[in-house]
């Protein structure tokens, strides 16, 4: 629900900045980096509550492994830091987009750089695949 609020705001802030009398070229996008693994993430698994069970030996042992392969699991399917980043300043500063807002950027669609369109079409989400409701203006 937060994602479909975040896209809908930026999508009716973009229809209202192209109707606004003075724009100033201001254009609105969302973007969806995906799953990010900063410090934040990493620390969640670390300071989870522990209880009187976690001390007894085959609890103790299972929690470490886990926890091992928690975290080695998130390493390899979480994106770095530099990646969200760059779909940020990708977005933020692509000249070919200035014109063109209102759209959603996901590289799950087509990676942000080097995809073989037009750089304003590169992780562009097409508009045939947003949800309707994000569209409706009523």
């Amino acid at each position: 629900n937060a994602k479909l609020a975040s896209l809908t705001f930026a999508l009716e802030l973009e229809r209202r900045l192209r109707n606004a009398a003075e724009n100033d070229g201001i254009t609105s996008h969302a973007i969806n980096p995906n799953a990010v693994l900063t410090d934040f993430q990493k620390s969640l698994s670390a300071s989870s509550e522990r209880s009187a069970m976690s001390y007894l030996p085959p609890v103790w042992i299972a929690g470490k492994v886990f926890g091992f392969l928690g975290s080695r699991f998130r390493e390899m399917t979480m994106r770095s830091i530099q990646h969200g980043a760059s779909a940020i300043v990708h977005v933020a500063t692509l000249p070919a987009l200035q014109a063109s807002g209102g759209g959603l950027f996901d590289d799950t669609e087509t990676a942000f750089t080097k995809c073989g369109r037009t750089a304003a079409y590169c992780g562009r989400v097409p508009e045939s695949w947003l949800p309707s409701v994000t569209l409706d203006e009523q």
